[in-house]
């Protein structure tokens, strides 16, 4: 039997791409069928009562619905994760009354990255119509930023601009930095982006682990606060701190899942995660450490996350956010 075209499976890791597909298919729906018809669950708050009677309650009065479900199959991405016991029932009782399920439903499960030897998993890539979006390699993300930028930008500085960015793969900050250049271009009414536009607009690669923070972070706690006092007395911009921190953090938590796994290489887990194996190797000999204080990285991550929200819309002002920053870390 083929997989089904109202079932369909979101996976691997681009999520930015994977967000605008997402998006398509939401717009489309909306404009032909009611907005109520339209339910997602997010990996964080997934209810499995509620996804139950939203996907197979009721189903003798069903009308047409689009369901999206983030962490089914079960994913190992440290940003989409659900509850464990929620997430299990939630998946069993999908497979287990799949044939219950109305046709006119369109489901779409969002695993960014399910452990493909799973019985779960495995079940979703057969019955289910697969969509992957894949990390891009460097011409793909070059190709993809001359379509950001439009005649702004040639193919060789678009190539150099992906390196400059260090973005391993993710289209996130590509889009991040090409709008900056955009924006820029237009307020200063340039016809082309040069690779001086590039340095003084963008922010360079983290690639080089030049951010010494990141090289104390969960190992030191008194280091860490006196890099970050260091920082506040430079006037760092708290934004682009905050991404580097960001992009050190999902190291480590991606470091300790890959090994978890069995991929103990810094080679391989550099290939695993997308990233250059020098940082890898930087930080792989304090693994247990890390394993260790996994539960609490992850909750530091999550404050920091609700930090940068609350500094984009102002519900933290500015100088109140070293103080802040210095409270999470020393919590750690």
């Amino acid at each position: 039997m083929p997989p089904s075209p109202t079932k369909l499976l979101f996976t691997w890791e681009e999520t930015t791409l994977l967000q605008q597909e997402l998006l398509k298919y939401k717009t489309a729906f909306i404009s032909k069928y009611d907005e109520s018809a339209y339910i997602r669950f997010r990996g964080d708050d997934l209810k499995f009562a509620d996804v139950q009677n939203a996907v197979v309650g009721g189903w003798f009065f069903s009308t047409k619905k689009l369901i999206v479900i983030r962490s089914v199959p079960k994913d190992n991405h440290p940003d989409n994760k659900a509850p464990t016991s929620e997430q299990s029932k939630t998946e069993e009782r999908i497979i287990k009354y799949r044939n219950e399920i109305p046709e006119d439903h369109i489901l779409i499960f969002v695993s960014y990255k399910p452990d493909r030897r799973t019985k779960g998993t495995k079940f979703f890539l057969d019955h289910a119509t697969l969509k992957e979006f894949p990390l891009l390699n460097e011409k793909e993300l070059a190709k993809k930023a001359q379509e950001l930028l439009w005649t702004l930008i040639d193919a060789f500085t678009a190539l150099k601009l992906v390196e400059y960015i260090g973005v391993n793969g993710w289209m996130g900050t590509l889009t991040q930095e090409c709008d900056k250049l955009r924006h820029y271009c237009e307020a200063k009414n340039i016809a082309q982006i040069s690779l001086e536009i590039i340095h003084d607009v963008c922010i360079a690669s983290q690639e080089t682990d030049a951010f010494a923070l990141a090289d104390v972070l969960f190992l030191d706690t008194k280091k860490s606060l006196a890099l970050i006092e260091e920082e506040s007395e430079a006037k760092i911009e708290p934004l682009e701190f905050l991404g580097r921190l960001f992009w050190a953090m999902k190291l480590i938590i991606a470091l300790v899942d890959a090994y978890d796994r069995g991929i103990i290489s810094a080679t391989e887990i550099a290939k695993e995660i997308g990233v250059h194996h020098f940082p890898i190797m930087k930080r792989l000999k304090d693994y247990t450490t890390y394993k260790t204080k996994i539960e609490t990285i992850k909750s530091c991550y999550g404050q920091l996350l609700q930090l940068n929200y609350d500094l984009i819309t102002g519900g933290l002002p500015v100088e109140g956010f070293w103080l802040e920053m210095k409270r999470i870390i020393a919590n750690e």
